[in-house]
């Protein structure tokens, strides 16, 4: 697991962030509406995440604005049979960036989780 501490790999500078983020590919279920009403289900990866929010790549264009569920995999392998520990995170999206391979960034501001 990486964690960021001082510098961002997406930019040269400080990082300005209050909250450190983990640079982990930790793998998700999406849950939520899409920006043409549509209810969507999808699996998907986490860029990074912290104790405040996160960033994903979607197939789907979100809103900002938009309330979303992800349901993380915290671990990617299992322990004596059994299934990793999950956590539910529901959030806003903050920042919705459409990228030149069609995937749809998202920013998002947690506003509280469940272990599952």
């Amino acid at each position: 697991m990486k964690l960021a501490q001082q510098l961002s790999p997406n930019h040269d500078g400080i990082e300005r962030r209050s909250k450190p983020r983990i640079y982990d590919l930790f793998r998700a279920t999406v849950h939520g509406v899409d920006s043409s009403g549509e209810v969507f289900e999808t699996d998907a990866v986490l860029d990074n995440l912290s104790a405040a929010g996160l960033y994903i790549r979607l197939g789907q264009s979100i809103e900002p604005g938009a309330t979303l569920a992800i349901i993380v995999e915290l671990s990617s392998a299992s322990v004596n049979q059994n299934p990793t520990s999950r956590v539910v995170l529901y959030g806003t999206v903050l920042r919705s960036e459409l990228e030149s391979n069609h995937a749809c960034g998202v920013a998002m501001r947690l506003t509280h989780h469940r272990f599952l």
